[in-house]
């Protein structure tokens, strides 16, 4: 079986985003929705047989970048709006220090810990 035939049958079951650089990238860019939350869309590479499960390495292996690319590193995250396809992240961060309204997006923070997984694997 061809490895990209495999890659897209396992891919419909787990993925790891991330991991690939020290400041990655992720997904599309988001909006501040207030001076300490941010939503951010997520799109997978492969689709998946149900809605999945999303979880990060850890909350401090990211940050979300401003409008005027300034770092700000996540107190909290929840996952929101999954489909077989994406998902949107709720990042919280500590300092009331973004703008509603304004631009931002998620990147790995100097680390190669840095992941989502997304599982939708049968129990």
């Amino acid at each position: 079986m061809p490895i990209a035939q495999e890659e897209a049958r396992f891919g419909r079951y787990y993925e790891e985003i991330g991991g690939g650089a020290t400041t990655e990238t992720i997904g599309s860019s988001g909006q501040a929705i207030s001076t300490t939350q941010a939503v951010v869309p997520a799109t997978l590479t492969f689709q998946k047989r149900a809605a999945p499960t999303v979880t990060e390495s850890a909350v401090g292996d990211w940050y979300i970048a401003d409008a005027g690319n300034n770092s700000r590193v996540w107190t909290a995250v929840s996952y929101f709006g999954h489909s077989r396809r994406s998902f949107w992240m709720l990042v919280t961060i500590g300092t009331a220090s973004l703008v509603a309204g304004n631009a931002g997006y998620v990147v790995a923070n100097t680390t190669l810990n840095a992941r989502f997984k997304v599982d939708a694997r049968l129990p």
